[in-house]
């Protein structure tokens, strides 16, 4: 009978505690649901947020890349136009350089020529501060590898017979020589008027004559001058009688 009852107070006990137990677990179960369900909103509520900002990054996405489309379109504009001007450069660049070296020519043509000019204009300006008297053969030297008067175009009216021999006779006063300028007025063997100017030079040979176009020159019998009154053969015109001799620049 003890046993029973005994026994009886055990079982109760067992159900007391199982049920303290359940309630327990109860509690427990329904806490850790509510946590759970708690982390599940918010989850939820990150889960939109980032939803959210995701398709906001999608938008801006897009319009970076339509940016991007137009920005590339317009690279590829620029490295075309690029390439154009740079090619335009490169020919700029050569012509700069072509000209450079034109100027840089042209610059020492025009110091040489200015100071060809320098002479000339002391030349023209100043009387000679010495004379030398060359030889036939150095006149005939100078006048074919040095001298350019010949050289010089013929222009009626701007650039005559007596602008040749005026500008032989300046060109020949930076040597120092003393060459004169002369004209002749008569006519010819078919008695066509005949008037020219030419220079005159007393070498040391003697006196001889110069045609300033043709870089000519000759003498007459014993280097003897022009007179009046009388035929003379001139080259490249044959015979022509002299009606005048007009000495314009003496030559001593």
């Amino acid at each position: 009978m003890g046993v029973i009852v005994f026994m009886s107070k055990v079982k109760t006990l067992l159900l007391f505690t199982f049920l303290i137990v359940t309630i327990v677990l109860l509690a427990f179960l329904s806490w850790h649901y509510f946590s759970l369900k708690e982390k599940h909103s918010l989850l939820i509520n990150e889960f939109s947020r980032i939803k959210h900002e995701l398709e906001s990054l999608n938008r801006s996405y897009i319009i970076l890349l339509e940016k991007y489309t137009h920005l590339h379109a317009d690279f590829n504009k620029l490295s075309m136009e690029y390439k154009i001007l740079e090619e335009k450069y490169k020919r700029l660049l050569k012509n700069y350089t072509n000209l450079l070296s034109e100027y840089d020519f042209l610059a020492e043509r025009y110091n040489a020529l200015m100071e060809d000019y320098q002479e000339l204009l002391r030349a023209f300006n100043e009387p000679l501060s010495y004379e030398e008297i060359p030889t036939i053969e150095e006149l005939t030297y100078w006048l074919t590898f040095e001298d350019n008067t010949d050289k010089i175009a013929y222009s009626y009216p701007n650039f005559i017979c007596g602008d040749f021999a005026f500008m032989l006779a300046l060109h020949a006063k930076l040597k120092h020589w003393d060459m004169g300028v002369v004209a002749i007025i008569g006519y010819d063997e078919q008695h066509k008027p005949f008037a020219h100017v030419f220079n005159a030079i007393i070498c040391k040979e003697g006196l001889v004559y110069v045609e300033p176009q043709t870089d000519d020159v000759w003498w007459y019998k014993n280097h003897e001058e022009i007179t009046r009154g009388k035929w003379y053969r001139y080259p490249g015109k044959g015979n022509i009688y002299v009606e005048e001799y007009i000495i314009i620049l003496r030559y001593d």
